[in-house]
């Protein structure tokens, strides 16, 4: 459905998926702070109705900093 409405080739998101989207990073305080910053402003802006803690989507074996 993506693909069709935004007339991109299915194969881009495979291709995504398997070459960008999981990748090692560090990831720090400010990070996980950054994330719910957005998702705070997202709320307020009406475009989602609620959101996790960074910590509880952030992989437990990611490498800190």
């Amino acid at each position: 459905a993506i693909s069709k409405t935004n007339k991109i080739s299915p194969e881009f998101f495979a291709v995504w998926m398997k070459r960008f989207a999981f990748f090692p990073a560090v990831v720090s305080k400010s990070d996980m702070k950054s994330m719910e910053t957005v998702w705070q402003n997202a709320k307020e802006m009406g475009i989602i109705k609620k959101y996790p803690a960074a910590s509880s989507v952030v992989w437990e074996h990611a490498i800190r900093e």
